[in-house]
C-alpha cells in the first residue's frame, strides 16, 4: 500500500491543444491511496540454482483506483488497475542455466503487452539475456556476478541493458544500468 501526493500547477503545463477539457483551470493538489497485491511461487526454492524448476507469479497495482482531481472542466483523471503475470522455467546443466520466460502486462481498457525472454547464466559468473516485447521492442542485457573478496557474505550483480523499439511509434534506443546485492542464505 502507498499514499501518493500530487500537486498540479497549470502554469507549468506545456499544451498543444488549448481546448483540451482536461487542462486544469487552477492549481490542485491532493493525496491518493494505492493498494497492490501479488504472489510469486518458485518450485524447489531452496535449491533453485542447482535444479531445474519453474516459477509463476501475478500482481495487481492500483487495486484501489482513486481519482486524481484536476480542477478541469471535464473533471478528474481516473486511475485504473494495472496487473501483470510472469511464468518461466529454469533448465540447469553444469553450473549454468537457461531460463525462458513470459511476462504479460495489463492496464485497464484492454491495453495488453507481453515480453518473451531467454536468459543464460553461468552460476556465480555472468548472465546474458535477449527479450522481445509485443510493443516491438527488442533488448539485450548482460552482466557480471561478483562474489567473495570484499563482498564476503553475498554476491553483487553489475549489468546493463540496451533496447531498441522497432515499431512505428516510439522508435529509438534505450539504455539501463543494473546493480544489485544479494545476501547469501546460510
Amino acid at each position: 500500500a502507498s499514499l501518493n501526493e500530487f500537486d498540479i500547477d497549470p502554469s507549468m503545463i506545456l499544451v498543444n491543444d488549448f481546448d483540451d477539457e482536461l487542462i486544469p483551470m487552477g492549481s490542485s493538489s491532493g493525496i491518493s491511496p494505492n493498494v497492490g497485491i501479488g504472489f510469486f511461487y518458485t518450485s524447489n526454492a531452496d535449491r533453485y540454482q542447482e535444479e531445474k524448476g519453474f516459477f509463476i507469479g501475478a500482481a495487481a497495482n492500483q487495486s484501489y483506483p482513486a481519482n486524481v482531481a484536476l480542477n478541469a472542466p471535464k473533471g478528474n483523471l481516473r486511475r485504473a488497475i494495472h496487473a501483470n503475470a510472469v511464468a518461466g522455467v529454469r533448465l540447469v546443466k553444469d553450473k549454468a542455466f537457461l531460463e525462458p520466460s513470459l511476462w504479460v502486462n495489463y492496464a485497464a481498457n484492454n491495453n495488453i503487452n507481453g515480453n518473451l525472454s531467454l536468459k543464460y547464466e553461468k552460476l556465480q559468473s555472468f548472465w546474458a539475456a535477449l527479450s522481445y516485447s509485443t510493443n516491438q521492442a527488442v533488448s539485450f542485457q548482460a552482466g557480471y556476478i561478483l562474489k567473495k573478496g570484499i563482498l564476503k557474505d553475498g554476491t553483487m550483480r553489475i549489468g546493463t541493458l540496451g533496447s531498441y523499439n522497432l515499431g512505428g511509434t516510439g522508435q529509438g534506443f534505450g539504455y539501463e544500468f543494473y546493480l544489485a546485492y544479494q545476501f547469501e542464505n546460510n
